[in-house]
């Protein structure tokens, strides 16, 4: 499994995710205070050696893993480590409830390889709708119409 954390902050997700066997953690945050602190608390709890600390904007963040995500040479390759096509080996976390949504534009260049396994996108926004999840799916699909067009 890989994963990526995007708005990580000082790493409640990507430190436990370390901790709990995940070898291969990139966790972005453009806060320069949250990623300090990230790099801190990686560091802290002996977890260098699995968690790479990032400083960047979300979308060249999500540019960045989405490179990895396709180099063959990379530990964190889709097609290499995952042969079967099997969802679910790559994670993106986006941890922005107030903005997440608003980058899955980032995730257009999956659609122009539709042979590749997906990855699951892990979303976290705000709702006041009643039916969260109905408007959770718009919110998204809404985006990423807006982005492409």
């Amino acid at each position: 499994i890989n994963a990526e954390y995007m708005g990580a902050g000082i790493g409640p997700f990507a430190v436990p995710a370390a901790k709990n066997g995940i070898r291969v953690i990139k966790a972005n945050d453009l806060n320069e205070f949250s990623y300090k602190a990230l790099v801190q608390n990686v560091a802290l709890n002996q977890v260098d050696s699995w968690v790479q600390c990032f400083n960047m904007d979300g979308r060249d963040f999500i540019r960045h893993c989405l490179a990895t995500y396709l180099d063959p040479r990379s530990q964190g390759c889709v097609e290499l480590h995952s042969p079967t096509g099997v969802p679910g080996s790559h994670h993106f976390v986006m941890n922005l409830p107030g903005l997440a949504v608003t980058f899955l534009d980032a995730f257009s260049y999956l659609d122009t390889r539709p042979t590749l396994p997906s990855p699951l996108i892990h979303v976290y926004l705000f709702s006041k709708d009643t039916d969260y999840r109905a408007d959770a799916a718009q919110s998204s699909q809404c985006c990423r119409a807006r982005r492409r067009g």
